[in-house]
This record gives C-alpha cells, structure tokens and sequence, in this order.
C-alpha cells in the first residue's frame, strides 16, 4: 500500500529485520512490526495524501507483520501487510476499503461457520449489509 500507516492493531513489537528473513525479497523489509491478529476483525488504515484505505481482516490468530519495503519496480518504498499462520488448511479473509471523499465500508464482520465455511458481513455507510459465503 502507498502512503503511511496511520492505524495497526493494538499490542506487537519491533522485530529485527534478520530475524525476519534472509530471503529476497523480504530480506529489504525494515521498520517490522509483528502483533497477533486475535479472533474477529482487525483494522488498518493508510493514507497518501487525500487517499485513505482501509484493510479488514480476519483475526484467527496468526502472526501480522506491519512493514515498509520496496515497490515493484524498484523506484520507492511501500507499506507491507504480511500474515503468517501455520497448519495444513489456512482460511485468510479481507475486504480493502479504498476512497478520496468518504468511505464505503461503515463495519465489516468475519465469522466460521462449520470447517471450512467463511461468512463476511459488510455493512456500507448508506445502510445496506452485503454477506458473503464461501
């Protein structure tokens, strides 16, 4: 995402950059931070200049690291959302909010319903809820 964060989720902290990874291209990632995403909806926001974006996911625990690093190409830095989690079957959900005048999303929800079902209710700001099964 271009711009800055300007809200992540609560708690976390600074992780070395080595610890993080050796590898190309998440080796020339600085300024990480790392937190646990709990169970239910986590917010961040960004913003360049009059763009602000939000990103909702859905906390079930895994690891979130909150990072800057190149863009592709090369010319710059971007802001970087990476979540890690660990198992054999992972389930990862979000909606991305992105405007200039105001936004479209008011409140978003994620839910399991039975293994392997994901239930996403979004409410918009004019008052219409959409819910997504998959």
């Amino acid at each position: 995402f271009s711009g800055e964060r300007v809200l992540q989720p609560k708690g976390g902290q600074w992780v070395q950059k080595e610890t993080f990874s050796q590898k190309k291209p998440l080796c020339y990632l600085k300024d990480v931070w790392e937190t646990k995403a709990d169970q239910g909806t986590y917010l961040v926001k960004y913003q360049d200049n009059d763009v602000v974006t939000h990103v909702y996911g859905w906390g079930s625990g895994q690891s979130l690291f909150l990072a800057q690093g190149p863009d592709n190409p090369s010319t710059g830095d971007i802001q970087y959302l990476i979540e890690r989690r660990k198992g054999t079957s992972v389930i990862c959900a979000h909606v991305i909010d992105t405007w200039k005048e105001k936004p479209a999303v008011k409140e978003v929800s994620f839910r399991e319903e039975g293994e392997g079902h994901m239930v996403i209710e979004i409410l918009e700001e004019s008052g219409e809820k959409r819910i997504i099964h998959f």
